[in-house]
């Protein structure tokens, strides 16, 4: 048994040239497919932001752009405005809340961009949301009772009773003015008085013939009219100085504060 042990003697020397060999050409082969691995990644992300330079800065620019038109929402609902403009591929923003009186409060009081701009589909129309509010008498001079409680209304406001008063410069049947004034603020649904014009208060033109300009004068002055043109004319009949003529003529009605002309007598 001895003799065999020493016959076939274990090998644990260094490895053969052809091993060195087979393994470096091994080593070189895995580099070379990391290196392929590396750049092919390499190359991918660089086409991949050219890409994408090109689209946003060459081709994109170069779409022809869709344009759709604004609508109005003036008086919509947050879900009534949505309703009308995601159909057209735009987008409802609300920037805010604001006193206004001229829609009910929650609906849409203004916008931006109005109404009627062409905008690219896409694009954002920002809103304003009406609330509640104080509201301020608006001008109703000069208008009709019912166009005066009509612009009332719209203004968050009622038309109370209305009174009916003498005015010279108004004419009768037209709105002089209310009460409170034009400018007040009022808490809304307040009642606003109108103020009506009866047209220009009259009285009877007094007699002021045969009497002297002086004491014509006087008497109309009395009668709530003034002098007015003074003429010189002849009468045999009357003595001079006194008035022959007047217009208007006695009795008849004339607005209190206008003028009475008189012819006297040379």
């Amino acid at each position: 048994m001895h003799s065999t042990i020493l016959k076939y003697p274990l090998n644990f020397g260094a490895p053969s040239e052809n091993a060195l060999v087979t393994a470096g050409y091994g080593v070189c082969a895995c580099y070379r497919a990391s290196m392929k691995i590396l750049i092919t990644v390499l190359v991918s992300i660089v086409v991949s932001m050219a890409t994408v330079v090109a689209m946003h800065f060459f081709i994109v620019p170069r779409l022809p752009v869709v344009s759709v038109d604004t609508p109005s929402l003036a008086g919509m609902t947050v879900s009534q405005a949505r309703a009308t403009i995601e159909p057209r591929g735009l987008r409802l923003v609300l920037d805010a809340e604001k006193p206004n009186n001229a829609v009910a409060a929650g609906t849409i009081c203004e916008q931006r961009p109005l109404a009627g701009s062409m905008i690219r589909r896409g694009d954002e129309v920002h809103a304003v949301l009406a609330q509640k509010g104080d509201a301020r008498v608006p001008r109703v001079a000069g208008m009709t009772p019912a166009a005066a409680r009509e612009l009332l209304e719209r203004e968050n406001l009622r038309a109370g009773e209305s009174t009916t008063i003498p005015d010279a410069t108004t004419p009768a049947g037209l709105v002089i003015g209310t009460t409170p004034a034009e400018g007040s603020a009022l808490p809304a649904q307040a009642s606003v008085t109108l103020r009506v014009s009866a047209g220009a208060m009259t009285t009877p033109v007094p007699s002021v013939y045969g009497k002297r300009l002086s004491t014509a004068k006087e008497t109309l002055e009395k009668a709530g009219l003034q002098l007015g043109t003074v003429k010189r004319g002849s009468d045999d009949d009357r003595d001079s100085g006194e008035v022959i003529s007047q217009t208007p003529k006695a009795n008849e009605p004339a607005p209190i504060g206008s003028k009475v002309d008189l012819v006297v007598n040379e």
